[in-house]
């Protein structure tokens, strides 16, 4: 066997030599109908329209999704609020993409990310990511994390909702929030349960929120996003991903 690395995630493959020029698939997934993996290391920029699996999502003069680098890393998402109150700029697939997993199936949601100046009084905003059918707000039907160093705190609010209703529970992380600090997050979606887990850059500590309340019910639909989205004050924020990542298995 070999091992491929990108970015944090570590897999199998029967022989790295028969690889070259096809697609990767992790051990174990031997049916592409049965498992799926979607990794983007931001290399080159996202199209605006729909019609694609990976889109950017704006909102308000001056925003944007650009790409950008950084020493040690592929390629960095750079999701920049512009200069309005309400200012988004993120990235999503279609958000009526996705139903509830059924039985052991699982959909993944995994980033890594960094919050150059943070969140404050003056200028505040709110990082969410994972399954929404909201890229604005909050969402209606979904699991999804959401950070605001202002008005959260030094917390990771894990978020599960069904028709409106949620179920919101905080992992506190043990060190403050830092700016131009990576952090990693993963949410694991299954059909009874939410699994959140975050990587305390300061500590190295993995910690695990597991939500059972206010899953998204059989026939709600929701998809997969990742934006900064102000709200307060009109000079532009950033957050920089250095990938996206979803897969499962179905």
């Amino acid at each position: 066997m070999s091992v491929v690395k990108g970015a944090d995630l570590i897999f199998e493959t029967e022989n790295l030599a028969q690889t070259q020029g096809r697609e990767v698939m992790p051990k174990g997934i031997k049916d592409p109908r049965r498992g799926f993996q979607y990794v983007n290391h931001f290399l080159q920029a996202l199209p605006t329209a729909t019609g694609e699996f990976l889109i950017s999502s704006l909102n308000g003069a001056g925003a944007t999704f650009t790409i950008g680098n950084r020493s040690g890393q592929l390629g960095i998402g750079i999701g920049n609020t512009g200069t309005t109150a309400t200012g988004r700029g993120g990235v999503q697939t279609s958000l009526t993409a996705l139903l509830i997993p059924t039985g052991e199936q699982m959909l993944r949601f995994m980033t890594k990310l960094r919050m150059p100046i943070l969140s404050d009084a003056v200028e505040t905003f709110a990082i969410r990511g994972g399954f929404l059918d909201n890229a604005a707000a909050d969402s209606t039907d979904g699991a999804y994390f959401t950070i605001d160093p202002f008005s959260i705190g030094d917390s990771v609010r894990c978020t599960t909702a069904n028709g409106g209703v949620r179920t919101n529970s905080d992992i506190t992380i043990p060190n403050t929030w830092l700016a131009d600090t990576d952090y990693t997050f993963t949410i694991d979606l299954y059909a009874t349960r939410a699994e959140y887990t975050f990587v305390d850059a300061g500590s190295g500590q993995s910690l695990v929120k597991v939500i059972s309340t206010n899953l998204p019910a059989g026939a709600a639909s929701f998809g997969v996003g990742l934006s900064i989205t102000k709200t307060l004050g009109i000079t532009a924020r950033t957050m920089e991903s250095d990938y996206f990542l979803f897969d499962g298995s179905i």
